[in-house]
């Protein structure tokens, strides 16, 4: 009888399992859910897949009201499987060139404090864009284009902002010979 004590039966499946094959639920009579943990993920993939749009709402409603907490969690993951998540960011970073090449120029803007407060995902997609008219351009002429900042974001005497308005493509030889 004592036995009977560490099994549980699941509502789903009909199976005895041991109680650490069911999660926990404080509502619930005995602390946990009826279904075993197996059942239990399936029934959210189904229903994940069958709500797909609510399901994003509520990630991205969770993710704005949490960040916090999203922003550690994916740090704790980040740490604990650093090879995955590198090959993850290559892959990312080979499958959205114009993103990438965009990020970096955001980051090398910002350490240059050349990044305004009211930056948005609108300038940087216009910067995705701008990216691929230049290589556009090159491919189109066969000369080779760069993005310049008209007024640079490190300058001397002055410097410009990393946004859209401020960015002009040309060609290599005339942005090298601007010094």
């Amino acid at each position: 009888m004592e036995s009977n004590l560490m099994v549980k039966t699941c509502s789903k499946c009909n199976e005895e399992k041991p109680l650490e094959g069911f999660g926990k639920n404080a509502k619930a009579r005995g602390g946990l859910q009826a279904r075993c943990k197996a059942c239990e993920a399936a029934y959210n993939k189904t229903y994940r897949e069958a709500n797909k749009e609510k399901e994003i709402a509520r990630t991205k409603a969770y993710r704005e009201a949490n960040p916090e907490k999203v922003a550690a969690k994916n740090k704790a993951w980040r740490a604990a499987n650093l090879e995955k998540a590198h090959a993850y960011d290559k892959a990312w970073r080979e499958s959205h060139p114009y993103a990438a090449l965009a990020g970096v120029a955001k980051g090398r803007a910002k350490r240059c404090n050349a990044l305004p407060s009211w930056y948005s995902q609108k300038h940087h997609d216009q910067i995705i864009g701008i990216l691929e008219e230049r290589d556009r351009l090159t491919a189109a002429t066969g000369i080779p284009h760069e993005i310049d900042h008209i007024l640079p974001i490190n300058g001397d005497t002055v410097s410009g902002l990393h946004i859209p308005e401020n960015l002009q493509i040309i060609t290599k030889t005339e942005n090298r010979s601007k010094g």
